[in-house]
């Protein structure tokens, strides 16, 4: 039971690092992605908060959705086997979940402010182009 306890939290673990590492890449990439599209929003008078704002959702929201569920699937599979092997609700590993969710959260706010520089940089002169 014990080497079950360290191989899940091992996975939980990890899983909330390669969250976090896609919300990194995510919020990057479509920055560059979109360079164009963000470039005639300010051409047209967008705002650089709404364009941050709409980024920083289009990036949020997946993963929010993404993480509730794996969460969900996490405590009922937790829930599963606690009652499989007969023992209690840890307490242990509610801390150790809510560590991981904290780690992600700030992981997942510290890739999508990473993010807002490249954006001023992409809309810092938009041009107009003949197409």
């Amino acid at each position: 039971m014990d080497r079950l306890t360290a191989v899940s939290t091992t996975t939980l673990g990890l899983s909330f690092l390669v969250a976090a590492a896609s919300a990194g890449l995510t919020a990057a990439a479509n920055v560059p992605d979109r360079r164009r599209v963000y470039g005639l929003l300010r051409l047209v008078g967008t705002p650089l908060k709404v364009l941050d704002r709409a980024r920083t959702r289009e990036t949020a929201l997946p993963l929010l959705v993404l993480a509730g569920g794996t969460i969900a699937a996490g405590v009922y599979g937790a829930y599963q086997l606690n009652q499989l092997a007969d023992v209690s609700f840890n307490t242990s590993g509610a801390i150790q979940l809510a560590a991981c969710v904290t780690g992600g959260a700030l992981a997942m706010f510290a890739a999508i402010g990473g993010s807002r520089p490249p954006l001023r940089k992409v809309t810092a002169a938009p041009e107009q182009t003949a197409d």
